[in-house]
């Protein structure tokens, strides 16, 4: 008999920034909802993400036989994803991560997780 206990519930707020060189930048905010369940060595999850993604690009081409041209594109995108995971711990220092989000955009994450203190 596994006695019944209430899923933890997080709201987590992430804010992301990238900017390679001068030409690329992006930057987000986003909102997680999250719920998750443990039991024994197994822990699942689930989350809903939404929030917002700007990037900015701007590339300016050098040729010898043309002169410089600009090229710029901004992007201002809403981003809506649920996410299912689970994460498993055999030893206190190691746990297992699996993850597949879908949405406005899907992904697969695997990882592996050692921790020393």
């Amino acid at each position: 008999n596994i006695p019944f206990v209430m899923p933890r519930v997080a709201l987590q707020a992430d804010y992301s920034s990238l900017k390679v060189g001068e030409n690329l930048q992006t930057k987000g905010l986003s909102f997680d909802l999250i719920v998750s369940k443990k039991l024994a060595i197994l822990e699942v999850y689930g989350g809903y993400t939404a929030g917002t993604l700007k990037s900015t690009f701007e590339y300016t081409t050098t040729s010898d036989d043309f002169p410089p041209t600009t090229v710029s594109d901004e992007l201002d995108a809403k981003v809506s994803r649920l996410g299912l995971g689970v994460n498993v711990t055999p030893f206190p220092a190691l746990r297992i991560n699996g993850e597949f989000g879908m949405g406005d955009y899907n992904s697969l994450n695997v990882g592996v997780i050692l921790s020393v203190l």
